[in-house]
């Protein structure tokens, strides 16, 4: 039987606790504290300071003894390029999978426009979204998204050697992006004054990366392509297949269920048989590993009666 989406999650209405945080909806508490979160950051490199970029992001390697930074530098068309550092002697990072997570949060603090696009995409799309999705649906297509292009940014980081953090809710919003594309693509947005379809601009940017991966252009101008690609396939399997995140928890309920199930049945089967050599053969008869079983199971009975 083919599976179809569930667009509508009953999850997220009811009764909640009439708190402040549990009534907003997701998409504005990510839009929240991701714009406190990139005030904290311009308060900071006014300081001169990148910690939360460095330590948020998510890195492959930590630069050791010897490193020398990237640096961005314009071609003689004026186009900006990172050229690359020197890692010196660095080490694997063990924190990337805590990062897989925080780097959504982070974003270039002397770039404005790299948090905002990311939250202007956010505030539009992601409203429509997460009434069809529910609240909770929607918090997993967008960390979902996000993590997967982080760890995709953190693989070829990985080969590369590269030591410089990935950071930015890009992967995150386009996941928010494509689904929303597809779900509604005669949706228009204005660009300029003059409206698009919504479907025509998401298809343009996921192009755009596309070509930027396969030429190297979009790396090495220090936009993280592969993050956004990561966060596109994460909408289009949601669009094709539902939540994703959802449905791996099913799945795994029902496999531990049926492994429980399945324990339980032979350790009746055991047990009855052992039951039945002891009044065959009286107790003296039973082995070791027959006695331990024995003990072990009127334990687990002993411990549930209580």
């Amino acid at each position: 039987m083919a599976y179809r989406p569930q667009w509508y999650d009953n999850s997220s209405k009811g009764s909640r606790a009439g708190n402040w945080f549990s009534d907003k909806p997701a998409w504005l508490l990510i839009l929240i504290t991701t714009f406190a979160i990139y005030l904290v950051q311009r308060y900071m490199a006014s300081s001169g300071s990148d910690a939360l970029s460095q330590v948020l992001g998510i890195r492959a390697w930590w630069p050791g003894e010897g490193a020398v930074p990237p640096s961005l530098v314009e071609d003689a068309a004026g186009r900006r390029m990172i050229v690359p550092g020197t890692p010196g002697d660095a080490s694997f990072n063990w924190f990337f999978p805590v990062q897989a997570f925080t780097y959504l949060l982070v974003h270039s603090a002397r770039d404005f426009w790299h948090v905002f696009g990311n939250m202007l995409f956010l505030f539009f799309l992601g409203r429509e979204l997460e009434q069809a999705l529910g609240r909770s649906g929607f918090l997993r297509l967008y960390i979902t998204g996000g993590v997967v292009g982080g760890l995709a940014c953190w693989l070829s980081a990985l080969l590369q050697g590269s030591v410089v953090p990935t950071i930015g809710a890009s992967g995150a919003v386009y996941a928010v992006m494509v689904l929303y594309a597809f779900r509604w693509p005669r949706r228009t947005i204005f660009i300029y004054f003059m409206p698009v379809p919504i479907w025509l601009l998401v298809a343009f940017k996921v192009f755009n990366d596309l070509s930027g991966f396969l030429s190297g252009a979009g790396e090495a101008s220090g936009t993280a392509v592969l993050a956004h690609l990561g966060g596109a396939t994460i909408g289009f399997l949601w669009f094709k297949r539902g939540d994703l995140v959802a449905q791996a928890d099913m799945t795994r309920r029902r496999v531990v269920s049926e492994r429980q199930a399945k324990q339980s049945a032979d350790g009746r089967r055991e047990m009855d048989r052992i039951l039945g050599k002891i009044q065959a053969e009286g107790l003296g008869a039973l082995s070791t590993k027959e006695r331990e079983f024995l003990n072990r199971r009127s334990k687990e009975l002993r411990e549930r009666g209580s």
